[in-house]
């Protein structure tokens, strides 16, 4: 999903986000494209995109904060008639209801 994340993006793609994903096992792989820059700011924001398998594994990660990046990585995928594992709505809006309360959501810098 798309992030515009504003703040310590290290922090959210690497440590944050992936132990959410696990608390609320969710059992699906989650693609994190966040923005990116030409050239360095003097706000943390950019870069840090990240795949994560299931339960919140690092798939695939850059640390890249400026210029384009396109990262790559491997998804199993089910065989036709395969049901996907489903996310338990209640658990996952639990837990992620923690974490927006824990780290709320910054806005973009003021000019």
């Amino acid at each position: 999903y798309p992030i515009a994340w504003v703040g310590d993006t290290e922090l959210w793609f690497q440590n944050i986000l992936p132990k959410n994903l696990r608390e609320c096992k969710v059992p699906h792989y989650i693609i994190g494209a966040n923005w990116a820059t030409n050239s360095a700011q003097p706000w943390q924001g950019a870069g840090y995109s990240t795949h994560y398998g299931p339960h919140g594994d690092i798939v695939a990660s850059t640390t890249c904060t400026t210029g384009s990046t396109i990262l790559y990585s491997s998804i199993d995928t089910a065989s036709n008639g395969d049901r996907l594992p489903q996310i338990n709505i209640d658990e996952y809006n639990r837990c992620f209801s923690v974490s927006r309360q824990k780290f709320p959501p910054q806005g973009p810098p003021v000019v």
